[in-house]
């Protein structure tokens, strides 16, 4: 990890929702398990290389400083930036800044634990040093949160407020990686991130946002705190593996258009020797496919799922198992109206992959996808993307592949 990269940590809110919980404690040292919740993301962002920390502090300070003092013992530095008075988010950060500076910078929020890969948003910003880059979480149930609108190269469009309805949406995961210049001409005063600095920002067009799977937690109320407490030394000790996506029509199966009954299905064995092969190296095996065919009525759910079963078996009867099978049924277009909508979950929006990665521990940065028309390159730049040539034009062809090479890719991984 970069050496002129500090990790400033939002430790210092006054944590209202769970003071009952909290008692003396500031909320990132209320005890998740056998340790403080400030504990864990320690432990986390060191496995990740990460050693040089400032906390912002704030209320009842003390109660962080006396136990992690200056950090050694988990094998890291850790400073202190305190409020004296109340700054908001972002005056506590701009404080931080000219107390601690740092060419480069993480920030994060001290209440939330969100498990990906951090030296991924590093890069992007570093790509990008005129841009600050959050860590979005893809959720379903957005009743308490406001959602990030971003386009296709991921800039942030707008945010939206809590209270709107919507089936999905990306919400801010609390993590965000920058430059420390895009805050120079900015004075140290009480104003919050979201509020007061962002908007800036976001009129720049130089706030972006990337979506990751994996485990995501916010201890801020006092259900998601108790959740917390049952799950999360569970994510952090599980390993994760890779995957290797797969589309499945004109992959596992011919592309005769809308096949969705078991009478017209055809295996396309030629996928065998690659599976086989990734199987073995450790990958675990996801199919994900966009069902248009369900929302424009040419089958049913009930029949896709009967497909889906026969897949399975005569998979698993040539020595493949599928960890699980992802489908979006939703289409802009479709003739049944409960289907009719867009949605993050049709490729090439990676809606699918990153719930799976939250579901089955996935190593997104390490996995692959498999398919054989444009719309299956995942617009993740950590994922990486081939195509087999099939039915379809391919217009990326910096993105072609073929079978035999797969298959000597996942065998060479074996080897190793």
């Amino acid at each position: 990890m970069e050496n002129n990269l500090v990790v400033y940590i939002l430790a210092g809110g006054l944590g209202t929702r769970l003071a009952h919980l909290a008692g003396d404690n500031p909320k990132p040292m209320v005890q998740i398990g056998n340790l403080p919740f400030l504990e864990w993301q320690i432990l986390f962002l060191s496995r990740q290389g990460l050693r040089d920390f400032v906390f912002l502090v704030g209320h009842r300070r003390q109660v962080i400083i006396d136990y992690f003092g200056d950090g050694s013992h988990w094998g890291v530095k850790i400073r202190y930036a305190i409020e004296e008075t109340l700054l908001g988010t972002g005056g506590a950060f701009l404080q931080a800044l000219q107390q601690y500076p740092s060419e480069w910078f993480l920030l994060l929020n001290g209440d939330t634990y969100f498990d990906f890969p951090y030296s991924i948003l590093i890069e992007q910003a570093q790509k990008q040093p005129d841009s600050l880059w959050l860590g979005l979480k893809l959720r379903t149930d957005l009743a308490r949160y406001g959602t990030v609108e971003v386009d296709n190269h991921w800039c942030i469009q707008a945010f939206t407020e809590k209270g709107v309805t919507k089936q999905e949406g990306y919400i801010n995961g609390g993590v965000y990686a920058g430059n420390s210049r895009l805050f120079s001409g900015e004075t140290v005063r009480r104003c919050s991130l979201e509020e007061d600095l962002f908007p800036q920002l976001l009129a720049k067009q130089s706030l972006y946002g990337l979506p990751f799977g994996n485990k995501f937690i916010d201890i801020g109320i006092p259900d998601d705190f108790f959740y917390a407490g049952e799950h999360l030394p569970e994510w952090f000790k599980r390993p994760k593996q890779p995957a290797l996506f797969l589309d499945r029509d004109g992959i596992l199966i011919e592309d005769t258009g809308y096949v969705g009954k078991v009478a017209e299905v055809s295996i396309l064995t030629d996928c065998l020797p690659t599976l086989l092969a990734a199987q073995t190296a450790g990958y675990q095996l996801i199919i994900v496919t966009n069902q248009a065919g369900i929302a424009k009525g040419k089958y049913s759910e009930t029949d896709m799922h009967y497909t889906h079963d026969y897949l399975r078996q005569w998979f698993a009867d040539h020595g493949v198992k599928f960890t699980d099978i992802y489908f979006c049924p939703y289409h802009p277009e479709a003739v049944i109206p409960e289907y009719q909508r867009s949605s993050l979950f049709r490729k090439p929006s990676p809606g699918m992959i990153l719930t799976s990665a939250d579901q089955h521990y996935i190593d997104l940065a390490n996995s692959l996808m498999i398919g054989d028309k444009d719309s299956d390159v995942i617009g993740l730049p950590y994922l990486t993307s081939w195509l087999i040539q099939g039915n379809y034009p391919i217009t990326r062809s910096d993105r072609l592949s073929n079978w035999r090479s797969l298959t000597r890719f996942f065998q060479s991984i074996h080897q190793d």
